[in-house]
């Protein structure tokens, strides 16, 4: 046997030897290690999201399109439509659009603290959010808002159905990325605006301003800007109950917050 062979044979070994320490839980009295199975499965977790966010980004819908093209219907649209054909209701559909400028200020300034405060802040993503809304989880306090902030929700609007599932989070995340690197804040807060529900068929805020009110969007005052921006958490229902307490309650939050940022003169 070659000097080279045996050297090559050695390094083999080597690279074996060492595989099998790194992948290896137990420790050297041969016993199995909880610390080191905790460090395997970390890894293995980490990996797996690499993984998964890897081919999340790959498989993620285009969304450049949106910078010149207003969307007439969404993921969540066809699917409440396929809930009204079979219950022999018309279909609906974004007919009308409001663009970010003509939006009154009252309105922009109710939506961002009823559904996201620091839209204009943030990335896509606001952890501190998240951790607030899990301390209201856990304190059985009510919090005005969820933990998904505006962008999150036209991913969501427009990609996916109501119905949640971790993979809908996964690819939800590449969706929101691409959309804060694409498009401006005014875009994504316009897009939101003009393709969320508003009540049962009622979508969009042109729309929503005219069943409520009978009137343009443009056109909105100050209680009925805090009025729409309120529903937005739970539409089909606050259409319905438009008196109860928890409804009255959003609504006296937003118009306490408003004054509190100087929002309203």
């Amino acid at each position: 046997m070659t000097q080279k062979t045996k050297k090559k044979k050695s390094s083999n070994k080597d690279k074996q030897g060492f595989l099998k320490r790194l992948f290896s839980i137990r420790n050297d009295e041969g016993k199995i290690s909880i610390w080191k199975v905790f460090m395997r499965l970390t890894i293995l977790v980490i990996l797996l999201f690499i993984v998964t966010g890897i081919i999340a980004f790959i498989v993620a819908p285009d969304v450049e399109w949106l910078k010149f093209k207003n969307p007439s219907t969404t993921a969540m649209i066809k699917e409440r439509n396929e809930y009204y054909k079979e219950n022999n209701k018309p279909t609906v559909k974004i007919r009308r659009w409001v663009q970010y400028k003509h939006l009154p200020q009252n309105f922009k300034y109710a939506v961002r603290i009823a559904e996201d405060d620091a839209f204009f802040q943030h990335n896509g993503f606001d952890f501190s959010q998240v951790w607030e809304s899990a301390k209201s989880v856990f304190s059985k306090k009510g919090s005005l808002r969820g933990a998904s902030t505006i962008t999150q929700q036209v991913a969501k609007n427009l990609f996916f159905s109501e119905r949640r599932s971790l993979l809908r989070k996964v690819l939800e995340v590449p969706i929101v990325i691409k959309l804060e690197k694409n498009l401006s804040k005014k875009r994504i807060f316009e897009i939101y605006v003009n393709i969320i529900e508003y009540g049962d068929g009622i979508y969009g805020i042109e729309s929503a301003s005219r069943f409520y009110f009978g009137k343009h969007a443009s056109d909105l005052d100050l209680d009925q800007s805090i009025f729409l921006a309120a529903i937005i958490k739970r539409p089909r229902y606050f259409q319905e109950h438009r008196s109860s307490k928890s409804f009255v309650y959003r609504q006296d939050i937003i118009l306490e917050r408003m004054a509190g940022y100087g929002y309203i003169k």
